[in-house]
């Protein structure tokens, strides 16, 4: 079944595009394109405005990827979002052009050995036009199938991309990003990694020149412009490189991460913002002292007359002297502490009660997508449903308890039902035209209602 323009929902995802553009070409926020890994581990000689084009144009039509066949985006908000600060469309059209002519091979490595896997080629683009200030493409089936699997993708910052002033620094970070959780990449062989920079052919054969005309320009690129720091490392075999890897750190925004998962935001931007405290020396005191008692003793202080009043010099000392000497509060902190305490314990009830009507608003989102599916079925299409839900049920050892409810209440029970529609969704889900992840819904529920 194709999908129907008609759906209430269609309005949805136009209005989640627009809002993605406008995020990435007008603000300051961060905003991420989601790139598969076979697309981003490939090999090619892309040149630096063509990379960007290839990210841009994917950007803009991910939503839509799997079921839209021709995809749109004015030129002005394409030039935003490459970084391209001209008016002189040329350029765009000759790049457009390389998208089209250019063959690519994907999936060069394994992302876990960063040994050579199986072998793909193709264009990116199938068919490009440029008319009227607008940029209107096109992917073949095979390379939107390539690039449109979520499970597997690097994480791509757009406007971290638009700074890059050479394809090499653009080439490594798309091949670094995806392991920053992982603190290094895999060894890649070098004559893999130099097509994944796109030095083909005779180009800077000896490691030296190789050395200095991309590797260090792409490294320097990468720690000057985007959130990772990388470090280079080599493997020789008979004083010859053969293998290079990458340590990764992540800037200050790794450091936060690691202490978001043991601290609420609220007290992490306090010790932060207010006491100056780096991420080191809040781990440190993390492992020294309990949660709580370092709570009590930021309270203290900020509900003191001394901070108020801004007589209180070296903050970080002055907390640290705290904590080691456990300072008491006054009687009048003490209220004020607990009026403080009591504000918050309403404001997290009053979000907890926020969260849940959110998730009953999406489940009621994503129940209604699917029943309205399943009515614009013919009955010879329910069957043939019907029957692929019942050979998922007997294949999946998991669902043993869902099958012998299903063979003795039918749909009439709740938890097949819930069974059947989680099905639906998982497997039909290009079918109804795409269903918002629970992330976009809520950013559309609370920005137009």
């Amino acid at each position: 079944m194709t999908p129907n323009p008609e759906l209430p929902d269609w309005s949805l995802s136009q209005i989640l595009m627009e809002k993605r553009m406008n995020l990435a070409v007008a603000t300051d926020k961060r905003v991420e394109l989601k790139k598969h890994v076979n697309a981003i581990h490939c090999s090619n000689n892309l040149t630096l405005v063509q990379r960007k084009l290839f990210n841009a144009l994917l950007f803009n039509a991910y939503p839509e990827l799997p079921y839209k066949l021709k995809f749109q985006i004015s030129a002005k908000d394409l030039c935003k979002l490459i970084g391209y600060n001209s008016n002189d469309y040329g350029k765009l059209k000759r790049a457009l052009l390389g998208l089209i002519t250019t063959a690519i091979e994907w999936n060069v490595i394994d992302c876990d050995t960063g040994k050579e896997k199986n072998w793909k080629a193709s264009s990116i683009l199938s068919a490009a036009q440029l008319a009227e200030g607008v940029c209107t493409y096109e992917y073949s089936h095979i390379m939107k199938e390539l690039l449109f699997q979520p499970e597997i993708y690097g994480r791509i910052d757009v406007k971290t991309m638009s700074k890059f002033k050479s394809s090499y620094g653009l080439a490594l970070y798309e091949n670094c990003i995806r392991y920053q959780r992982l603190s290094q990449t895999p060894w890649f062989p070098l004559d893999v990694f130099r097509k994944l920079m796109g030095v083909l052919g005779g180009k800077y054969t000896s490691f030296k020149d190789f050395k200095k005309r991309v590797l260090n320009i792409a490294v320097n690129e990468v720690n000057n412009l985007s959130q990772i720091q990388v470090l280079p490392e080599i493997e020789r075999q008979n004083q010859k490189v053969t293998k290079i890897r990458f340590k990764l750190n992540k800037k200050h925004l790794a450091s936060s991460e690691k202490i978001s998962n043991l601290i609420n935001a609220e007290l992490e931007e306090t010790l932060t913002n207010t006491f100056s405290l780096s991420p080191l020396l809040i781990r440190d005191l993390l492992t020294e002292y309990d949660i709580a008692f370092i709570r009590e003793k930021v309270n203290i202080i900020i509900n003191s007359s001394s901070f108020q009043e801004g007589k209180i010099r070296g903050l970080s000392g002055y907390l640290i002297d705290s904590l080691r000497k456990d300072y008491k509060a006054s009687k009048s902190s003490q209220m004020l502490i607990s009026e403080a305490r009591m504000k918050r314990k309403l404001e997290e009830e009053a979000e907890k009660e926020r969260e849940e009507r959110r998730r009953n608003r999406y489940e009621k989102y994503v129940k209604d997508k699917i029943n309205k599916y399943l009515t614009l079925l013919t009955d010879a299409e329910k069957d043939a449903l019907v029957m692929d839900f019942e050979v998922e049920l007997k294949s999946n050892k998991s669902n043993k308890v869902f099958y012998s409810w299903y063979k003795k209440n039918g749909f009439e029970h709740v938890g097949v039902k819930a069974c059947f529609h989680n099905f639906v969704k998982e497997h039909k889900k290009q079918h109804m035209g795409g269903i918002l992840s629970f992330e976009e819904f809520i950013s559309l529920v609370d920005e137009y209602t």
